[in-house]
């Protein structure tokens, strides 16, 4: 009975298998973009970044009850050593994650 439900439910992964293999250009390891850290996703941010700042503004606004307080020169309690004019993009980033439709 084991065998008719192997062969039952059988999955097809050769799509799987030839994205995988695609992707890592040996077959041997699915290959995975490293996560931006923090300070560069607030200088230099891409669609995804932004995507990722509007969605944790929200979320800190639904958790501090329609208020936000932002350290932006910290990640989890260590300094990201911005210059002035970082702190002015990091500004302007925020400002406009915070301005983005949800």
């Amino acid at each position: 009975m084991a065998d008719k439900l192997k062969t039952k439910y059988a999955v097809d992964t050769s799509l799987f298998d030839a994205l995988v293999e695609q992707a890592s250009g040996t077959g041997n390891e699915l290959a995975v973009a490293e996560p931006r850290a923090l300070k560069q996703r607030l200088l230099t941010p891409d669609d995804a970044d932004m995507l990722f700042l509007t969605d944790t503004l929200a979320r800190r606004l639904t958790e501090g009850h329609g208020e936000v307080v932002f350290e932006a020169g910290v990640d989890n309690g260590t300094s990201l050593d911005l210059s002035d004019d970082d702190i002015k993009t990091v500004t302007a980033t925020l400002t406009a994650a915070a301005d983005r439709p949800l």
